[in-house]
């Protein structure tokens, strides 16, 4: 597995609320050339990186 790490941002970088698409923060991250993907308790968000807005969950969470 490879480490993520943000080594610096844009100043018009803003923090997204996932909570709607994903339920409570619990999973895991991933982040392709255009989207990134959040694992929450419920299900996993799929966001757009230029725009941050939530796409509807890409799939149901599992125990």
């Amino acid at each position: 597995m490879r480490r993520f790490r943000c080594r610096s941002r844009p100043p018009t970088a803003a923090p997204v609320k996932h909570e709607v698409v994903t339920g409570d923060d619990r999973g895991g991250i991933a982040v392709s050339g255009s989207r990134l993907f959040y694992s929450g308790d419920t299900s996993t968000g799929r966001f757009d990186l230029q725009s941050s807005w939530a796409s509807p969950s890409v799939a149901p969470s599992t125990p």
